[in-house]
């Protein structure tokens, strides 16, 4: 494995580990699906390896390159008229115990803008909390501390950039699937 893809993924791993630290669910999810109506879900190479390592499959069956933007996606379906990650099953995530960063934390989302988006309700009491965007009437709701989100969001921010770098590289030489299968085993 080489030196920069082991710094991610470490580094990938403590901002997980904080995160699943400090997010306290208010409520049930109701496995509406809503978080995985998505047409572009991106992925790290950090999560492109685990979700490879434990599919045991090729990189090309589950990620497509968008070359264009040197970043790569999970492919989607479509259920319905709208557009899903290939993982929901409509009624659960196939992949539930290697999802993504981004869908794992849902409805918190780590991002520098966070006060701007639609999931964010509100910082009360030390705490920032934010609900689904999905139709149940019961959502999801879930907190954490003001502080720790705005370090994991600082953190996530960082980590992301850098991916990003190593990925574009491995994207313009034509070496990203290649350099992902290998760390997976594949």
């Amino acid at each position: 494995m080489t030196r920069k893809i082991k710094y991610l993924i470490d580094w990938d791993r403590k901002i997980t580990e904080l995160a699943r630290k400090h997010i306290k669910l208010l409520s049930k999810c109701q496995r509406c699906g809503y978080c995985c109506q998505n047409t572009r879900i991106l992925v790290t190479i950090p999560e492109m390896i685990r979700i490879l390592q434990y599919l045991g499959v090729n990189f090309d069956r589950v990620f497509f390159i968008e070359p264009e933007y040197y970043s790569v996606t999970i492919r989607t379906r479509t259920i319905g008229k709208m557009s899903h990650c290939m993982f929901w099953d409509g009624e659960k995530c196939t992949i539930y115990v290697v999802r993504p960063f981004q869908c794992f934390t849902y409805p918190v989302i780590f991002h520098v803008g966070y006060k701007d988006l639609a999931t964010f309700e509100e910082i009360d009491f030390g705490f920032a909390y934010f609900k689904c965007q999905g139709r149940n009437k019961h959502k999801l709701r879930a907190k954490i501390d003001w502080l720790t989100l705005e370090l994991l969001a600082y953190e996530r921010f960082h980590f992301l950039v850098s991916n990003y770098k190593l990925q574009s590289k491995l994207v313009n030489r034509d070496t990203l699937k290649t350099v992902v299968e290998l760390n997976a085993g594949r």
